[in-house]
């Protein structure tokens, strides 16, 4: 499949964002140096390196479930793990999941030539995530832990993506499985043939997925579980300690604002309180590691690089 850009023209995209990363990361520190300072005087080292860390090892973990899901495909592991460490940062600040909207475009680059396999690996990051939170919020139900009105209303919403994602998929392989022969048999016209094609890449799709959650799925769950037992602990332990929580904030509801800044942007948990400076310096450190290593390959690797597509262009010829 014919990609939109060549190689060269990544590469020089590449380096435009990081800059455009490294300027918007130097006018967060400079606008939020002084309320970290405060969060770390409040808090204590100790505490705030906790919390610091929790949050960090989950993004660790994130970045080993797109590991996870790709194991067949190795050379596009550390690519894919820094696409997710280079739009951790923008995407934590861009409102109403705008982040996952550069996400995704980040994971189509990776993937590019096979756009059914980035959105494959995006859509079952997703949807784990969804029934993970759904059954945590379950169990909090279960253990009749006192919870705020709106933990209801997020917890419906959660179950009824979760029954609509799962009926959806299985409604929609049946139903492809079933027009993808029949127009097969039966296409003559340009709107028919087009038809086909459009069904065609989205029963590729269902493979895909098919084939990301062949005997991965128990491991899928397990990992994305983890991952929110890491930010829920990152999150308790702030209630405990937390100057601004001391003073009126519950655990429940704490969780509740956590749950919807990950939905309209960290922007409102900054706003809101402090958890959200923890966030930000996590995915801050995560991406400025990974720029790290993209210089260092290029200081280290481009003589292998420039030698392989030397030896590429002579078997051509």
């Amino acid at each position: 499949m014919k990609t939109l850009f060549s190689e060269g023209s990544l590469r020089r995209i590449l380096n435009l964002y990081v800059v455009s990363l490294l300027f918007i990361i130097s006018v967060w520190l400079s606008l939020a140096g002084q309320e970290v300072g405060v969060s770390i005087a409040e808090t204590g080292l100790l505490h705030f390196g906790t919390l610091f860390l929790l949050y960090f090892l989950s993004h660790v973990l994130r970045m080993f479930r797109l590991a996870f899901l790709t194991l067949e495909k190795k050379e596009r592991v550390l690519p894919l793990m820094s696409a997710h460490a280079l739009t951790a940062f923008p995407g934590a600040l861009l409102p109403m999941k705008g982040g996952e909207i550069l996400r995704l475009i980040s994971f189509f680059t990776v993937f590019r030539g096979a756009p059914q396999t980035a959105l494959a690996v995006w859509l079952c990051e997703r949807f784990a995530d969804v029934a993970v939170i759904a059954s945590i919020i379950l169990g909090l139900f279960f253990f009749r832990i006192n919870m705020p009105e709106s933990l209801h209303l997020l917890f419906f919403v959660f179950i009824c993506v979760t029954i609509v994602g799962l009926l959806s998929y299985f409604a929609a392989s049946r139903i492809l499985l079933f027009l993808n022969r029949q127009l097969v048999l039966s296409s003559r016209s340009r709107r028919g043939l087009t038809l086909l094609k459009w069904t065609s890449g989205l029963r590729k799709l269902e493979q895909e997925i098919n084939r990301r959650l062949d005997s991965r799925l128990l491991g899928l769950i397990v990992l994305t579980f983890t991952i929110w037992t890491l930010e829920i602990l990152a999150l308790l332990l702030f209630s405990c300690r937390s100057v601004f929580c001391e003073q009126s904030e519950k655990f429940s509801e704490l969780f509740v604002q956590a749950l919807i800044g990950s939905v309209v942007g960290r922007w409102y948990l900054q706003n809101a309180n402090p958890f959200g400076t923890y966030q930000a310096l996590s995915v801050i450190v995560l991406s400025l590691v990974f720029i790290l290593l993209l210089m260092l390959k290029g200081v280290f690797g481009s003589d292998a690089s420039r030698k392989s597509r030397l030896a590429r262009k002579g078997q051509e010829l």
